[in-house]
């Protein structure tokens, strides 16, 4: 077994190994130790993938469990008088995983493990206290930070008759709200996903749920046909007859008739409706594969399922699928509707000439048009286009804001918790520590939004005018100054590669990037004016710190010492 970065491989044959590494179990525990017997169980039973436990009751760095073949990661509560909560996930050494960092105040954990296929897969273990709130923020901001395709599990105490509860509660309809997301399912029907409640396990007031992963979906059974030449009507008449039997309809026909008989045409066709729809979902006479128009199905999961079995995203592969359309069906949506939801519209779009390039933001009836340096790509126009837009909107009086680019690429860049892009990393920063709800949109060229297609003709106009204003942004200049204090490798302190070993005049100190940005009397002003941190260099050179170093290098008067 070898271990490096935190990801463990195990490269050698072992019992363990032969382990299924298709199962995951999920178990409010209500206390580790006291349940440990089940533990031990369940492993016997279901030799899991992976163990999440919610409410483990475990003190930080006292008494850590272990279990043979299991590594675990853990997040305890911190100074509780008595041990309480906690979520915590034990991974089979006999597969590959990694833990996740997590930026959120929510008690959750994530890991990144390789199931039985290959496939890699990202497992967030969360658990919400009763008495807690939960907001939908909360969860975005936890969802953005896991990379995909992933499965959230734990112990919401959530409540929404969407999944058969009595009621309703503040929990129940946040999370409603985050199943809007076209990117997010609720596993509640087969799938990709097999799931399981283990009713034997008696010894809490929660029983343990088992998630089988698939290695293939179910194979489809041949769709039968209606028998439309010789039909069975006598099953059908026997179906109708033991509707019309039910009391609601007795009571109906003693009402007196003229009166009720809109009340009646309608309950017949019900009655209709559901002997056909009866007959139909019984006999499985629909294929498996049919998500449009039926009960605890949805549109959105064939999406699931393309993504789950083409693996082409993970392997970064191309993808080549065939959609059929069915005529008018888009044109049936209340587009209108769809596109008004939001309060606050800002459509953006860049172009670039021979000589020029430029972007503009349209929104209500304003046009604002920018330039920015020539030598720029059309991608950093499209970023700065974005962030532009946010900053306009964060003067506005809306709480909610959707900004339209036809960019996918800064799209993407900015989506990704991973991003190298310090201007992308800029807009995360901004959308995140701001109180109102911003969210992004790619959209397609040439669909007919008219915000789009103004933005469009507004950055060629941009792009041309010499009236746009001077986008002021970090030039390619500037990039190479930041880069090359990051790396502690400037023309000042390695001039000793062509003379003598650099020491400060000042100080006769060696002549270090350090010493100049933290230590020299000599720029202490320039520190001050900069508001530079000097806590420490890392800290000082952290991202989102660029217009301070920069700042800090005109104000000591060092950009051609750089």
């Amino acid at each position: 077994m070898t271990i490096n970065n935190n990801i463990i491989y195990f490269n050698h044959a072992s019992p363990h190994n032969q382990a299924r590494l298709e199962t995951i179990v999920q178990w409010n525990i209500n206390s580790y130790f006291k349940k440990l017997p089940d533990v031990h169980r369940l492993i016997a039973d279901f030799q899991p993938l992976a163990l999440c436990l919610q409410e483990t009751n475990l003190k930080n760095n006292k008494n850590i469990p272990t279990l043979k073949n299991y590594k675990g990661y853990f997040k305890n509560r911190q100074n509780q008088g008595r041990a309480s909560g906690g979520v915590c996930i034990f991974a089979s050494l006999a597969s590959e995983h990694e833990n996740i960092p997590l930026n959120t105040s929510l008690e959750a954990i994530a890991i990144k493990i390789t199931s039985n296929n290959s496939k890699k897969i990202c497992i967030c273990n969360l658990y919400i206290p009763d008495s807690a709130d939960l907001t939908l923020t909360d969860l975005e901001n936890l969802i953005k930070q896991l990379p995909r395709p992933f499965i959230l599990l734990g112990d919401f105490n959530s409540r929404n008759t969407l999944w058969g509860s009595n009621y309703t509660d503040r929990r129940g309809r946040n999370i409603e709200k985050l199943l809007e997301n076209d990117s997010i399912v609720l596993l509640n029907d087969g799938g990709s996903i097999d799931w399981s409640v283990q009713t034997s396990y008696n010894s809490n007031d929660h029983w343990p749920i088992t998630l089988k992963l698939l290695k293939s979906q179910p194979t489809e059974k041949s769709t039968p046909k209606w028998l439309l030449r010789n039909p069975n009507w006598f099953a059908f008449f026997n179906t109708i007859d033991n509707l019309l039997t039910t009391k609601q309809f007795d009571t109906l026909l003693q009402t007196n008739l003229p009166t009720d008989r809109d009340n009646i045409v309608e309950t017949f066709s019900n009655i209709i409706t559901e002997a056909a729809e009866s007959m139909i979902e019984t006999r499985n006479l629909l294929s498996p594969h049919q998500f449009g128009f039926r009960k605890n199905r949805s549109t959105i999961d064939p999406l699931t399922k393309i993504h789950t079995e083409c693996g082409a995203l993970e392997k970064e592969n191309h993808l080549l699928m065939v959609s059929l359309d069915i005529a008018k069906a888009y044109d049936t949506v209340w587009k209108h509707r769809v596109l008004s939801a939001p309060q606050k519209w800002n459509v953006k779009d860049a172009s670039k000439t021979a000589n020029d390039i430029g972007f503009a933001i349209t929104h209500s009836e304003e046009n604002n048009l920018y330039k920015i340096a020539p030598f720029s790509s059309i991608y950093n126009a499209e970023t700065f286009a974005i962030l532009e837009a946010i900053t306009i909107s964060l003067s506005t009086n809306h709480d909610k804001v959707l900004i339209l680019s036809d960019s996918l690429s800064a799209i993407t860049s900015i989506s990704n918790i991973h991003t190298k892009c310090n201007l992308a990393r800029n807009i995360q920063n901004t959308i995140l520590t701001n109180p109102k709800t911003i969210k992004l949109m790619w959209v397609p060229l040439h669909i007919g939004i008219p915000g789009n297609e103004r933005a469009d003709k507004l950055a060629m106009e941009a792009a041309r005018s010499p009236d746009s204003k001077l986008y002021s942004h970090v030039t390619y200049e500037d990039e190479i100054m930041i880069t090359r204090v990051r790396i502690e490798h400037t023309k000042l302190t390695h001039s000793h590669l062509k003379r003598k070993e650099p020491r400060c005049e000042t100080c006769l100190n060696e002549l270090s990037v350090k010493h100049i940005f933290l230590e020299c009397p000599n720029y202490q002003n320039a520190r001050t004016k900069s508001n530079l941190n000097t806590s420490s260099l890392k800290e000082a050179f952290n991202y989102g710190e660029e217009k301070r170093i920069l700042d800090f290098i005109k104000i000591a008067d060092l950009a051609s010492n750089i």
